[in-house]
């Protein structure tokens, strides 16, 4: 029976990143806590008292976690792509200032662990109104992907418009630039 168990928990799927509460770090938190997004990133928290806490001050929240070296959130892109993650296919996994950036490919997570600086940026702007067909994105979880350009981060409405604005971000920038705003907490939205 010993030798059963033993057996059962090597082959036990791997757990996935602990997350604590950016504001009351204290146990991991379950997969279904309240939850909101920031600069592409997702939070949870542990009781309802954190959620305006941490919306008035993300960054310093952040900060403090890495500090501890606890994550804070979960990335929702592939940063080397900028494509949203479908998290149940993500492999790989590494934690970078208080964030976890997840990759469903080997190439991607290789190229950021050789240099996580240059991928795991937060711009202080963004447009959330895709650059291409001018629709509004309701929440980070459902853009399609990301493009950053001349530091502001634009965010598309669907797959069809990543390669027109990754190969001309230009183009489409010209007409948005000026309604970048600084990122704001947003509650997850359900693709329609």
């Amino acid at each position: 029976m010993l030798v059963s168990l033993i057996a059962a928990a090597m082959l036990a799927p791997q757990e996935g990143p602990k997350f604590v509460c950016p504001v009351v770090p204290g146990d991991a938190l379950p997969a279904n806590a309240k939850a909101v997004e920031w600069n592409g990133a997702k939070f949870m928290f542990c009781c309802p008292g954190c959620e305006p806490k941490f919306t008035r001050e993300p960054m310093k929240y952040i900060k403090e976690r890495a500090e501890a070296g606890q994550l804070a959130g979960q990335f929702l892109f592939d940063p080397v792509t900028g494509d949203l993650l479908n998290m149940r296919r993500a492999k790989f996994h590494m934690a970078y200032k208080g964030i976890n950036y997840s990759f469903t490919k080997e190439e991607n997570f290789n190229t950021f662990k050789a240099n996580p600086a240059k991928f795991a940026t937060m711009p202080e702007k963004e447009v959330m109104t895709c650059p291409v067909m001018g629709e509004k994105v309701a929440s980070y979880g459902v853009a399609s992907a990301y493009v950053d350009f001349q530091g502001v981060r634009y965010y598309t409405c669907c797959a069809g418009c990543n390669e027109p604005l990754r190969k001309d971000p230009a183009k489409y920038a010209k007409d948005w630039a000026a309604k970048a705003t600084a990122p704001v907490v947003r509650q997850p939205k359900a693709a329609e």
